[in-house]
């Protein structure tokens, strides 16, 4: 081997060419088959660290369209769609009276039941079933109305002679406000059932009172709206 030649292969081992370089420069025609294998296989083993496994681009690509962007564009598409339609608001709890299952102010208006039973809240056609939350009963039909004597308000009250309305005071029993007594030319003409039609005192007029409430008129033996007779004692109409 020259000195040139030795030269050259310590150059190449020292970082200026690769060992099997210089053993084809060495070998001739055969060596550089042998260093081709070699530099084959050191290329292979570097392409498998540097280049990336066959190409899944595709099928990545059809899952993402399918589970992600898909997913996406259907969660977009829900989001636009907003929550399911709950239909209008509910209208609440009544805060007036119940006249057959509808929410009215008072029961002025509810035909055939004017006489609110107030634990129900329930407007009513008689009093006969009505109690209190202590589950005395409230028998007694009163109606108080304006001060033009007009548009009654019927409540259903106690069988009590202190109490409104046997007592004769309609102070604050009408919308929370005085009340007094309906007028009338006859005792079909009160809004009460076991209502009579007499004058008051000096008055030249006459007024629906409830059979039995305190009255310095003539109330016993009156005629009842209902046909009866007002038995005062009792608070009946028979």
């Amino acid at each position: 081997m020259s000195i040139l030649l030795v030269g050259a292969c310590l150059s190449a081992a020292l970082g200026l060419g690769g060992l099997a370089a210089c053993g084809s420069q060495n070998n001739g025609a055969g060596g550089s088959n042998d260093g081709g294998t070699a530099d084959a296989t050191m290329t292979d083993g570097q392409g498998a660290e540097a280049a990336a496994p066959p190409d899944s681009g595709t099928p990545d690509a059809v899952t993402d369209a399918g589970g992600h962007e898909g997913g996406a564009d259907a969660d977009a598409g829900s989001r636009d769609a907003g929550p399911p339609d709950a239909g209008p608001p509910d209208a609440g709890p009544c805060t007036g009276v119940l006249c057959n299952g509808q929410c009215l102010p008072d029961c002025r208006s509810c035909t055939g039941a004017p006489l609110l039973c107030g634990l129900t809240g329930a407007c009513v056609s008689t009093c006969a079933g009505c109690q209190d939350a202590g589950a005395t009963a409230m028998p007694i039909e009163c109606f108080a109305c304006d001060s033009n004597h007009q548009n009654p308000i019927g409540t259903c009250q106690p069988a009590d002679a202190g109490s409104y309305c046997l007592s004769g005071d309609y102070l604050g029993q009408y919308q929370g406000g005085s009340g007094y007594q309906c007028g009338c030319n006859e005792a079909g003409a009160c809004p009460g059932a076991t209502q009579v039609c007499i004058p008051l005192g000096n008055y030249n007029a006459e007024f629906c009172l409830t059979c039995g409430e305190a009255t310095i008129g003539p109330i016993q033996g009156a005629p009842c709206k209902d046909g009866g007779t007002c038995q005062a004692a009792q608070a009946i109409c028979q």
